[in-house]
């Protein structure tokens, strides 16, 4: 088999990257080929992301991928922002942050015309306020000029589609994010979206991963690639290229958030999803990725935005380092408390939350670190027994995947606080995920499992017994006790 070689471009929350893969028939081996941050850019009271620039380092990053030797690019990106387009296909604006305080009142505004309960059996998603469905209600109820404007919904990934070629989609995976999606149709939901006065018109029929390839416009690259419409939610590759063997399994994909989560055959709703506010997001080979979003590293790379204004830098090996010197279970907090979720003061509001909760103060980078892994990984805790609880299985491997598999500390903590084995990697999985996949379209692949094969074999994985989980059990009752958000 001729080695064939592809494309991925993957954006994330806080920077973008373009991997170039080569396939052999057996495994995979990534390059990258160019980084850029993904810095918002506020103006006027409104945060957006800065969308032009990053198309532009896309170009840069396919420009130095050598696009004449490559067979197909696949774009994958964060979940949930979108940008808005008139009728002659020009964008209106850049698109909003979902961190933008716009849609801080939307949520209970739009409660009190239909109910939490209806939205989530409709859509099987959970309620966070960031979510498309508040922001897009919120620029409805405040007369918005581009949505009042607007022709067409493109999500993030989709605007890429379009700029690379010229076709208009609205990818299945991503759109199921929004919280838009009837759950058990993957259409949107557009009965619901009238009844709150929202505009169904604007959203184009969803497509599914695996079955589309476009044509690149004139001047984009060198060479004959296509783009194949890959998952183009990062999460949904990230979770196909989980090198998992066993049918169940848990699956932590870390990066600025942590998705942790489980694959079922269709969407799990009810009461108690609804009550631990699971989400159900579409997979790629027609799989349902039962899910709860956990903050993640945002916490901690908004403090070392902090440190790096003060000219303290620091970087992740150095901060895993502290915060392995740093005391344990000092401090605690909840990872998900609203108070975190918004940009800027980190410092500030870890500290109150921890003077709320009669705990020292955090001073050194160490100090903050180790809280923070520590509470994520008791955090885990929760929502793996809360998986086991709605699922009916019981787990014996959790897998890592993505940034996060990177730091051996946190997932130690993960095997001790959870009491399961860890299998941490691949590092890059999203791309790898988004790269196989595109070997899928290609014809080279024939299912997930395959894939997955191809994922383990080219992957350097790590494993992670438990070494002190009565230790965990004690600090995991403490952790309980200390969450004013308490979703055990």
């Amino acid at each position: 088999m001729a080695n064939n070689r592809y494309a991925a471009v993957d954006l994330g929350a806080t920077s973008g990257r373009v991997v170039t893969g080569i396939f052999d028939g057996k495994t995979i081996e990534l390059r990258e080929e160019h980084r850029f941050p993904n810095e918002p850019v506020s103006a006027y009271g409104t945060v957006f992301w800065d969308i032009l620039n990053l198309y532009q380092n896309v170009l840069t990053g396919l420009n130095k991928a050598a696009t004449d030797e490559i067979a197909s690019v696949g774009i994958d990106t964060w979940g949930n922002d979108f940008a808005l387009f008139d009728h002659a296909g020009r964008m209106l604006e850049n698109p909003v942050h979902y961190r933008d305080e716009m849609s801080k009142t939307a949520q209970q505004l739009l409660y009190t015309k239909l109910s939490p309960e209806t939205i989530y059996r409709t859509t099987g998603v959970q309620h966070l306020r960031l979510n498309g469905l508040f922001r897009l209600y919120a620029m409805s109820i405040h007369h918005y000029s581009a949505y009042e404007k607007a022709s067409t919904f493109l999500m993030i990934p989709d605007v890429m589609t379009y700029f690379l070629t010229g076709e208009m989609i609205n990818e299945q995976t991503n759109a199921s994010t929004t919280q838009m999606l009837h759950a058990q149709t993957g259409d949107w939901a557009n009965q619901m979206l009238e009844s709150i006065g929202l505009n169904p018109g604007i959203f184009l029929p969803p497509i599914q991963a695996r079955h589309h390839q476009f044509s690149l416009l004139r001047g984009v690259c060198a060479g004959n690639a296509k783009l194949s419409v890959v998952g183009t939610h990062d999460t949904a590759c990230a979770v196909a290229a989980v090198p998992a063997t066993e049918k169940k399994f848990i699956y932590i994909s870390s990066g600025t958030w942590s998705l942790v989560g489980t694959e079922t055959d269709s969407p799990m709703i009810s009461a108690s999803a609804m009550r631990y506010n699971f989400t159900n997001e579409r997979g790629i080979f027609s799989t349902n990725r039962l899910l709860k979003n956990v903050m993640g590293m945002w916490i901690l790379e908004e403090l070392r935005r902090e440190w790096a204004k003060l000219g303290e830098k620091t970087d992740y090996d150095q901060l895993i380092n502290l915060a392995e010197q740093a005391t344990p279970f000092l401090r605690l907090i909840d990872p998900d408390a609203t108070q975190f979720l918004d940009i800027g003061n980190m410092s500030e509001k870890v500290n109150a939350f921890l003077t709320q909760t009669n705990q020292p103060r955090a001073s050194s980078p160490g100090e903050y670190a180790r809280c923070l892994f520590e509470s994520l990984a008791l955090r885990y805790k929760t929502v793996i027994r809360q998986i086991s609880e709605l699922t009916g299985c019981a787990y014996s491997t959790v897998h890592v995947v993505g940034g996060g598999a990177r730091n051996d500390l946190l997932n130690q903590m993960i095997a001790d606080a959870s009491g399961l084995q860890v299998v941490a990697g691949p590092i890059e999985a999203t791309a790898m995920g988004n790269l196989l996949t595109q070997a899928a379209v290609c014809g080279e692949l024939s299912g997930l499992s395959e894939l997955r094969r191809v994922s383990a074999a080219s992957s350097q994985l790590r494993v992670f017994e438990p070494k002190n989980f009565e230790q965990y059990q004690l600090a995991y009752h403490q952790f309980l006790l200390r969450m004013k958000n308490d979703r055990s």
